[in-house]
């Protein structure tokens, strides 16, 4: 992570803590897991990189089409929120500012410098006869991706 600064490793790894925090809310332990950090993979080089994005420990991963987003701010808003909205929380002012937090705290690893687009991949992964499903979105800053994993287990 040769380009990042100080500020933008605090940063991600406050979002991090942040995603995590959101997935324990989301159901039974382990069920779901959310959390994010920067990789090294131009803007160029993502379709051939996608599972040096993902960063699987073992077994197989399936991905479905990469696909560019733009604009890309509220597609990612309303996609937090449907993902938190699984919580069965009835308080949609705070799905909203949950999944709002996500979207400024992004801006800011950008210094409010906002992409014209970013990406988002589906995937499954197949380890131990476990299975997740999840979702990829991956965000440029400067030459590295900021990727946020929101995935849950859908086998026991």
């Amino acid at each position: 992570m040769s380009n990042m600064t100080d500020l933008t490793d605090l940063i991600v790894s406050r979002l991090d803590g942040y995603l995590d925090a959101l997935s324990l809310m989301n159901g039974k332990f382990r069920e779901y897991r959310y959390f994010s950090y920067l990789a090294d993979v131009k803007e160029s080089k993502l379709e051939e990189s996608l599972s040096y994005l993902y960063k699987p420990h073992d077994g197989h991963v399936e991905f479905k089409e990469l696909k560019k987003i733009r604009p890309w701010l509220s597609f990612i808003q309303s996609d937090l929120e449907a993902h938190l909205n699984s919580v069965g929380c009835s308080e949609m002012d705070r799905i909203y500012q949950a999944a709002w937090y996500v979207v400024e705290m992004i801006e800011h690893v950008n210094n409010y410098e906002v992409p014209e687009s970013m990406y988002t991949c589906s995937f499954e992964h197949i380890c131990n006869s476990k299975t997740s499903v999840g979702t990829l979105y991956i965000v440029p800053v400067g030459n590295q991706q900021l990727v946020l994993n929101m995935q849950r287990e859908t086998s026991a």
